[in-house]
């Protein structure tokens, strides 16, 4: 998972989180669900996009700018205004790159993106992270 100092261009190694297509089929691929605030049972990238939703409901007058500085925490997934990842699109040879981001309009028309790609450690170090901030935002594994 990118974080804030790693390089995004190689995402290589990332669990992508596209298992919502309902493939019953084994694999040795982490299959862990998550609650938020103790509602869902969500993959990683999904908790993650949801806490991001509750911060920006919670945070009605954040702008774009706002929220990438809030979020710009070590452990935390990469968040980057809607500007600044279409410009890492146009320079990527990374053809999943924009599958591994999810887009959050704000309430001012302005628009972010969230990456959602996780390794069971990053989700730890994310939910680590997060209970250490005073959002009221609490992911857990169910």
């Amino acid at each position: 998972m990118p974080v804030i100092g790693d390089s995004v261009s190689d995402n290589s190694s990332v669990d992508d989180e596209d298992d919502t297509s309902g493939n019953n089929t084994k694999s040795s691929k982490d299959q862990s669900r998550y609650s938020v605030n103790g509602v869902g049972s969500l993959n990683k990238g999904q908790a993650a996009v949801e806490a991001m939703r509750l911060y920006v409901q919670n945070n009605p007058d954040a702008t774009a700018a706002d929220i990438v500085s809030a979020w710009k925490i070590p452990g935390f997934p990469l968040v980057e205004s809607e500007e600044s990842f279409a410009s890492r699109l146009a320079k990527s040879n990374d053809d999943r790159l924009e599958k591994r981001t999810e887009l959050i309009n704000l309430a001012n028309g302005e628009s972010i993106r969230i990456f959602k790609g996780f390794i069971p450690q990053s989700m730890q170090d994310f939910i680590n992270a997060l209970d250490k901030q005073d959002w009221n935002i609490i992911i857990q594994k169910v």
